[in-house]
């Protein structure tokens, strides 16, 4: 029997936070991806990613929704996804937790959040991309009901890839 999910809080990330979502990606991605890409490839990516000006733009331009993960009133990660369209296809971009809160059922807490609020937005199903090498998430995001459709490496320059199995779940009933 699963464990029951612990409770969650989603909120929206404001204009005067985005640097704070930059140095919680300075925290977290050393320790979660010190094993599969090298520093350099983490750092690369956190200056193309992170940047204020780019969080700013991917939500103005591009219907990306940031939201902070809490509990107890504590960040313990972040979450992107979007654009959300009825009948159509969202996209998560960025989920990430604390490596200490790694194992503790957050990540399908907020799965759960997700699955909920994009069903009652009218859309169709859920995507994203995950490296093939990061093994916990992978088995998370199957464990929800994501299953594998495709594999692609996607050059980010720099001389870097980005090596990742692409992922899908139906949030239809």
């Amino acid at each position: 029997m699963p464990r029951p999910l612990p409770p969650v809080n989603i909120t929206t990330v404001l204009p005067d936070e985005y640097e704070l979502v930059r140095k919680l990606a300075l925290h977290i991605w050393p320790e979660v991806y010190r094993e599969i890409i090298s520093g350099a490839q983490i750092e690369h990516m956190i200056e193309r990613m992170y940047a204020p000006e780019v969080i700013a733009d991917e939500i103005k331009n591009g219907g990306i929704h940031y939201a902070w993960i809490l509990e107890n009133g504590e960040k313990i990660g972040y979450l992107a996804y979007g654009p959300k369209a009825p009948a159509t296809a969202c996209m998560i971009h960025k989920l990430y937790l604390l490596p200490s809160r790694h194992g503790e059922g957050f990540g399908g807490a907020v799965l759960n959040w997700l699955f909920g609020a994009l069903a009652a937005a009218g859309t169709s199903e859920l995507n994203l991309r995950v490296n093939r090498k990061n093994e916990a998430a992978i088995r998370c995001y199957e464990r929800n009901g994501f299953r594998k459709t495709a594999e692609d490496c996607l050059d980010i320059g720099g001389g870097f890839v980005m090596d990742d199995f692409l992922m899908c779940r139906s949030l239809r009933p």
